[in-house]
This record gives C-alpha cells, structure tokens and sequence, in this order.
C-alpha cells in the first residue's frame, strides 16, 4: 500500500477551505457590516455600470428593432415591385413598374435620411450638453483646488502657531524649573 503525504481528512478539509475561500464571502480583519466611502464609492460605480449596462441593451433593442422594420419596408417595396412586374404585359408596364419602384424607393430613402438628420442633430445637443457639464465640473473642481489649498495654508499657519505656544510653554516649564529649584 503507498504512503500518501495528507490523509484523506486533511484533504477533504483543505478542499473545503479552498471551496470557502473561492465561494464564499469571507471578511478578514473587518466586521462584516463596516462601510467605508471607498467600498460605497466602488458599489455606486458598479451601480452605475450595470445601469449602462441596461441602457446599451435597451438601445441595442431599439436599433435592432429598427434594422428589421427597414428590412421590411424595403421586402415590402421589393415584393410590390415583383406582382407588378410579374403583371406587366408590355414594355409601358415593365417602365412603369421601374418609375413607381424608383420613386417609393427615393421617398423610403428621403425619410431615412431626415429621420439621420434629426439623429445627428439630437447627438449633436446631446454633446454640446456634455461639454457644458464638464466645463461646470472643471469650474467646480477648480474652486474645490482653490479651497483645498486655502484651508491647507490655513493649516500650515495654525501648525506654526501651535509649534510656537508649544514652546514657548516649555520655555516657561524650563522657567519655573529654575526658580523654583533647590
């Protein structure tokens, strides 16, 4: 029989821990209810990536949708076009068909390029919007710079200030030591 270097129960604890550590939800060296702003922070993203998340899928649906609704127009179209030239008896027929097929496809065409047009134009707010949010942003992060820097130099003064009462209270110690020595 060959010696093996763990036994079957130390084996099967081990895959336990293993399976613990991988599956479980383990807190080491904090309490499980404690929150921070940096565990907050890092849900809000992910909060906020699983809303773009459904934002792409609901706009992924809609373009989709609108793919296959211009597939059936333009089948339709097709479809028109093919009874009437499957109908035509004469080349006058057959030069209709073409007319009226090339003007229902100009008129299909016109719409869709208004219905871009008006896409273009909406992306086109919708960036001129973003950019005047971010100029506000950079204003405000510049007047938060501002004040960060304000209330550390107000610090600074106050440190020194009280450096200074430090010591000049431990000059007064060392004053009263001497005075009142043997």
């Amino acid at each position: 029989m060959k010696k093996y270097l763990l036994g079957s129960g130390t084996m099967a604890v081990g895959a336990g821990l293993v399976f613990v550590l991988m599956h479980g939800e383990a807190v080491f060296g904090q309490e499980a209810g404690n929150t921070d702003s940096k565990s907050d922070a890092a849900l809000e993203l992910r909060d906020q990536r699983l809303l773009k998340a459904g934002e792409k899928k609901k706009r992924f649906a809609r373009r989709k949708g609108k793919v296959l609704e211009n597939i059936g127009e333009r089948r339709a179209l097709l479809n028109n076009f093919e009874s009437c030239v499957k109908s035509a008896n004469s080349h006058e027929d057959l030069k209709s068909c073409r007319n009226k097929n090339k003007k229902r496809m100009e008129a299909l065409h016109a719409e869709r390029k208004k219905m871009n047009e008006k896409m273009k134009a909406q992306r086109e707010n919708r960036r001129k919007e973003m950019e005047a949010f971010r100029a506000e942003e950079n204003v405000m992060n510049e007047k938060m710079k501002a004040k960060r820097e304000k209330l550390r130099k107000e610090m600074e003064v106050l440190r020194a200030e009280e450096k200074a009462m430090r010591e000049k209270m431990k000059a007064k110690r060392g004053q009263r030591g001497e005075l009142t020595g043997p």
